[in-house]
């Protein structure tokens, strides 16, 4: 197990990685399944590397699972959570091997609040060994900050794939008439 140590809005989160086996690291990872954990719902979509045009290609999001700021705080809601995010999972990317729990606004909010606690966040990634997945877990409590680079990246990435960028310009900001 890998711990990474982040701290943001004075709160202290760590970052864990559930182990991976050495058959899933083996070959390049050509697709992963992330989960939106926002503050209003979980949005579930799998992103995957198109072999024929070399480009990243998400299929329709799925977003019916509760807001993981809502359920965390409870081991049975987390405990049917996961459950539920299994079957979405099957249903979006069925031969899933990795799936990215990335949580924003919401739980960072009500960790800085205090409303879910260090041990609580815990309790939750304990089930992600505890529990029989499918797949390997991982949990990341973005900062605000890593929260919009992150939807930067996404939109210039797009922009870009779109044509709405040249190759001499830099940035989102110098989109073609």
């Amino acid at each position: 197990q890998t711990n990474k140590s982040q701290k943001y809005d004075g709160v202290h989160a760590i970052n864990h990685e559930t182990p991976v086996s050495s058959s899933m690291t083996r070959s390049p990872l050509t697709s992963m399944v992330i989960v939106d954990c926002g503050s209003g719902y979980s949005r579930v979509s799998n992103f995957y590397l198109s072999p024929k045009t070399n480009l990243i290609h998400a299929t329709t999001t799925r977003s019916h699972i509760r807001a993981l700021h809502a359920i965390m705080h409870c081991p049975n809601k987390s405990k049917e959570w996961l459950k539920q995010l299994i079957e979405i999972v099957k249903e979006v990317e069925a031969e899933a091997t990795h799936v990215l729990l990335g949580a924003t606004g919401g739980v960072r909010d009500l960790i800085s609040s205090g409303e879910i606690t260090a041990d609580e966040v815990e309790r939750f990634r304990d089930l992600f060994t505890t529990t029989e997945l499918p797949f390997q877990v991982r949990l990341v409590i973005l900062s605000g900050d890593d929260e919009a680079k992150y939807e930067f990246i996404s939109a210039e990435y797009c922009a870009n794939q779109c044509g709405f960028l040249s190759g001499d310009q830099e940035g989102i900001t110098a989109m073609k008439d």
